[in-house]
């Protein structure tokens, strides 16, 4: 992400990720691990959430955090029908 993109984060990340998409094959799955290191103010959760809406179906999508999901993710879940709830121990 060059700098003439730092204005549009999320538009950047919906680009990037259904570019990455589209060029993986069906039933590929994408993880992203350990999320809980991410500050909570860092673009990061935006950028995950534009992800989110990229996924076609017969691709998944695991985001993996020892905490909960902030607000604007669970927005995002709730809104994906193929989104599972979830696991807590």
């Amino acid at each position: 992400m060059t700098p003439e993109y730092r204005g549009d984060v999320a538009g950047f990340a919906r680009r990037f990720f259904r570019r990455l998409f589209s060029i993986l094959s069906d039933g590929a799955a994408l993880v992203l691990d350990n999320c809980q290191e991410v500050d909570a103010r860092h673009e990061f959760r935006r950028i995950v959430a534009a992800e989110v809406q990229e996924v076609p179906a017969g691709m998944t999508l695991a985001v993996l955090s020892r905490r909960n999901p902030p607000a604007l993710c669970w927005r995002t879940r709730l809104g994906h029908a193929t989104a599972q709830r979830p696991i807590r121990r």
